[in-house]
């Protein structure tokens, strides 16, 4: 509702003078004060006034000597409830309006590239070794976040500054951003596999470039044993590629009503929970749970509504969450902590991705709202976590293929007993996946840089860091949205 509408106990209050014919002693001064300002209308409002004429007479036939004050405040609270449904789901015109943080308003979004670090060392030093004592795939989880978040907030700068979303750049900068690098893994290591005996099959090649790999692992899953695809890693890139496929267009459709928009993603989040414990009770198996885009899509939907919620947050809210986001910080880390000790199998296939979402949207508001010189900002603004957060996608796809060749060139299996021995060779690998990153941007990202900047940043909201690596950024090219005003 607009913040200019007085309060909706004046509805009620005024329902009830219609109702009872009469002022009762005792309520003259509430009701006086109550009349003195209009009632704004408005098509829910008139339809609402009859239904609630007709609660009132009955509530203040049965309980006639309710209290004047009692009696706004339940209206209030009852008003509220319904007036809040009537205008999420059935408004033609979105009614918050932007009070984005400064954090995300323009530029960097300090953090996100130290967040993206961390994530992928969690996801590399699982897969080398350690994954029963470092949670990878919560790494994972992360990153989902970090997408849904991160261009949330780009199409919503891009939105306010220019009125609306050119979705073909959009795409555009896409492309630009994912192939080259995939490419090169894709050529280089497929080459490299034919030298050493380890030919890439048809499924692997068309699964990696048309972002189907994570269909391809459940489809070729034999009794809960995983064979050996050649880029298995790609999963997690075919479920981000989905959501960008479809994201975008939810969103220019939307744009204008961001209240429904956030109401669909909930609807993502509910569903894709439903779907988990439907497939777990139908036997599915836990690895096809893991990957399936329908099972995961809500990671990232947490992060679009945790984007939506900040920039659109109320100013009482964020002060709230100010004074307590050391608490709450420390609160969602526990909780993350949680997620990833709880063995249960039914709660690790069906819960856990769920309480991990909700401990990341209020981690995400603590870190932001709280402002640059937080304390868990400065933390992840350190230059090496940064560097390697911007190194993040060509290490994840390169690591496996490091991984795998060093186990060919001095055979030894990662996935030994954890020691000392062990953990120096996880960090020698750590080491040389991200060597490989730099490789891989030199020789695919930089190359295309030049193309990129034709699609790139709108002069208004200089872009850098995480923002610059991401490249869905700010620049377009406007498509008017006409608004229609409530009269």
């Amino acid at each position: 509702m607009d913040r200019t509408d007085p309060p909706l106990m004046l509805l009620f209050i005024k329902a009830v003078i219609r109702a009872r014919g009469r002022r009762r002693t005792g309520r003259a001064d509430v009701v006086d004060q109550a009349l003195t300002k209009p009632i704004k209308g408005g098509p829910f409002r008139d339809l609402l006034t009859l239904p609630i004429e007709r609660i009132l007479s009955f509530f203040c036939d049965f309980h006639r000597s309710i209290d004047a004050g009692l009696m706004a405040r339940v209206g209030q609270l009852l008003g509220g409830v319904v007036m809040a449904l009537a205008d999420r789901y059935f408004s033609d015109v979105a009614r918050p309006r932007p009070s984005a943080t400064a954090a995300l308003a323009t530029g960097e979004i300090a953090g996100l590239d130290g967040l993206r670090a961390l994530s992928v060392l969690s996801v590399m030093v699982g897969h080398f070794g350690f994954g029963k004592f470092v949670p990878g795939g919560l790494g994972v989880t992360i990153f989902f976040f970090i997408s849904g978040f991160l261009i949330t907030v780009l199409m919503l700068r891009e939105a306010q500054a220019t009125g609306g979303v050119a979705i073909g750049r959009f795409y555009a900068r896409r492309l630009l951003r994912l192939q080259p690098e995939l490419w090169g893994l894709i050529v280089l290591s497929g080459i490299g596999g034919m030298l050493i005996n380890h030919w890439p099959t048809v499924l692997d090649m068309t699964s990696g470039v048309f972002y189907l790999t994570n269909y391809a692992k459940i489809g070729a899953l034999t009794g809960g044993v995983l064979p050996d695809m050649r880029w298995p890693q790609l999963w997690s890139l075919a479920v981000e590629e989905h959501y960008y496929l479809t994201y975008p267009l939810l969103f220019v459709a939307m744009i204008r009503m961001p209240t429904r928009l956030a109401g669909v993603l909930v609807a993502v989040l509910v569903g894709a929970l439903a779907l988990r414990f439907g497939y777990y009770f139908a036997g599915a198996d836990t690895d096809a749970i893991y990957s399936a885009t329908e099972t995961r899509i809500d990671s990232i939907a947490y992060g679009c509504i945790g984007a939506l919620g900040l920039w659109y947050l109320p100013a009482d809210v964020a002060r709230f969450i100010s004074r307590n986001r050391t608490a709450l910080a420390v609160f969602a880390i526990v909780v993350l902590c949680a997620s990833i000790t709880l063995r249960d199998a039914m709660f690790r296939d069906t819960l856990r991705y769920s309480m991990q979402g909700m401990a990341l949207l209020i981690l995400f508001a603590s870190l932001y709202i709280g402002g640059p010189n937080a304390i868990g900002i400065q933390l992840l603004e350190n230059p090496m976590l940064k560097w390697m957060g911007r190194m993040s996608y060509g290490a994840y796809l390169w690591h496996l293929e490091v991984g795998s060749l060093f186990e060919r060139s001095i055979g030894v299996e990662l996935r030994t007993s954890p020691s000392v021995m062990a953990a120096l060779l996880a960090l020698t690998l750590v080491v040389l996946s991200f060597g490989a990153a730099w490789v891989s941007f030199v020789a695919f990202q930089r190359p295309v840089a030049a193309l990129r900047h034709r699609f790139g940043a709108d002069p208004r909201a200089p872009i850098t860091g995480a923002l610059a690596d991401a490249m869905p950024d700010v620049q377009v090219e406007p498509v008017p949205v006409k608004i229609r005003r409530r009269r």
